[in-house]
This record gives structure tokens, sequence and C-alpha cells, in this order.
């Protein structure tokens, strides 16, 4: 009778720990769902951000470039009018020489009108001057503020891709789910960094499934989206490195989301001592070369 009693009860302590801890999984993979909801957002406010300064960016600089070029007509009405200026000085000054044989002639208002008309050219003229140089002044203030801002921009944009850089985690890459687009995958990351990227065909490839090129250096890249019970052994490697050896190439890049056995390793070391070079990433390996 006890031990009925006693075997009841265990079976009772064993449902509830096992209620309580699919309790607890299912909080986790609420806490996930709400981690991953949050992320998009953020990537999305960033992309909305950054596009939006980038159109700023894109409209100051045609402010500015019509404002360098209404500066430029300034500074050349202003050359214009202070040779008008010095011209109408130098007549002035031979009018008042012309006006003393005038008046000796008799002819006082003949001189008298045209000094009236000279003068007052000359002061409008003047006036004129003084206006652009202020109206020029005001402009070249207004470009300044300009470039400050087109600056200030700059700087946001570059901060907001420093904290806002997409971060690439294991789960984004066991999501892909597809050998194809692994490989599309992985080249669209070496183009970001710069380097010359040829995508081989999905069959008869060569022995490769990318081409990379940077500072004249050529390397064969082999993809294997494979399940992690399934590892990477010495035929592959053996492949890979014969396909760049054939080629001329000496220098290799083998890509998995799996492991490399035992014999993998061996092959590896033993072409880096002979004078060719393959690197064996895992999906830690990739990670850390997208993120840096």
């Amino acid at each position: 009778m006890y031990e009925l009693f006693f075997l009841i009860l265990i079976i009772l302590i064993f449902f509830i720990d096992y209620a309580r801890k699919d309790n607890k999984i299912s909080n986790l993979k609420n806490k996930i769902n709400d981690l991953n909801v949050l992320y998009k957002k953020e990537k999305d406010t960033f992309n909305i951000i950054n596009e939006n300064n980038i159109h700023l960016i894109e409209k100051n600089k045609q402010i500015i470039i019509k404002k360098e070029q209404t500066i430029k007509d300034y500074k050349q009405k202003i050359i214009e009018l202070n040779e008008v200026i010095t011209s109408l000085k130098y007549s002035t000054k031979n009018n008042i020489d012309y006006s003393i044989k005038s008046l000796n002639e008799d002819n006082s208002n003949t001189w008298k009108n045209k000094y009236e008309e000279l003068n007052k050219k000359y002061i409008q003229t003047h006036d004129e001057v003084i206006y652009l140089r202020r109206t020029y002044d005001k402009e070249h203030a207004k470009l300044i503020l300009l470039e400050n801002e087109l600056e200030i921009a700059h700087k946001k944009i570059i901060e907001l891709q420093k904290n806002n850089l997409q971060k690439y985690r294991k789960e984004d890459i066991e999501n892909i789910n597809d050998w194809r687009k692994f490989e599309q995958f992985i080249a669209k990351q070496f183009k970001i960094k710069n380097f010359k990227v040829i995508l081989t065909p999905q069959t008869n490839d060569g022995g490769k499934d990318i081409i990379i090129e940077k500072n004249s250096i050529k390397t064969y890249i082999e993809c294997k989206y494979w399940n992690s019970n399934k590892t990477i052994g010495r035929e592959e490697i053996q492949k890979l490195a014969g396909a760049a050896m054939t080629d001329g190439v000496k220098n290799a890049i083998f890509i998995t989301t799996s492991t490399y056995n035992e014999n993998a390793l061996e092959t590896a070391r033993a072409l880096n001592k002979n004078g060719f070079n393959i690197n064996l990433w895992t999906t830690k390996d990739l990670l850390a070369f997208i993120n840096k």
C-alpha cells in the first residue's frame, strides 16, 4: 500500500517538474521572438534614418553648388563695377580740367552739368558696390553654415553606421538553409570587403565555388552547407587544392557549416608546409570575417 502511494507521489513530482521546464522553454522562446522583432525594428529604423541623411546631404550639395555660382557672379560684378568706378573717377577728373577751360570760355554751365551728372553716376555705382559686397558677405555666411550642416550630417551617418552595423549571428547562417544561397551569401560578403568576386556555375564549377582576388592575389573558395553530423574529410580538401594548383593558384579557403575530421586537418597542414596556402573555416571563422 505504501509502495503504491510513493509511486504515485513520484509520478506527480515528475509531471510537475516537467510542466515547469516546459513553461521555462516556452518563456525563453517568447523572449527570443521578442528580441528578433526588436532587432528587425531597430534595423528598419536605421535604414530609414540612413536614407533620410543621404537625401539631406545630396540636397545640401546641390544648394552649395548654386550658392558658390551665385558668389562667383557677385565677385565678377564687383570687379566690373570697380572698373566702372575707376573709369568714372578718371572721367570726373578730366572734366574738372576741361571745366576750367570752359570757364575761361564763359561755358561754365556746360561743365557744371557734366560734372554733376558724372558725380551722380559715381555715387550710384559706389552704393551698388557696397550693396553687392554686403550681399556677398551674407551669401558667404550661408555657404559656411551649409558646409557645417553637411559635415554634421556626414558625421551622424558615420556614427549610425558604426553603432548599427549589421552583425550576423550563427542563427542567420543556419536560416539560409540552401547551399546555393550560402555560396551567394559568401560571395556578397567578399564583395563588401572590396574583393573582386566571381561566383562559378552551379554545375561544372571546376572544383571551386567562388574565385576572389585582391591586391593581385587570387584565391579559390569551396563552400559546403552541411549538417554538423557530416564532417569534411581529406578528399574534399584535396579536390579544392588540386583545382587551384592546376590553374596555378596558390591560395584557397574551404568554408563549411560543419566541421573537419582529423584527416582533413592533417591534409591542410601538409599542404601549407609545402608552399600552398589553405585555410579551413567553420561558421565561427566566417562570422568573424563578416563582422570585423
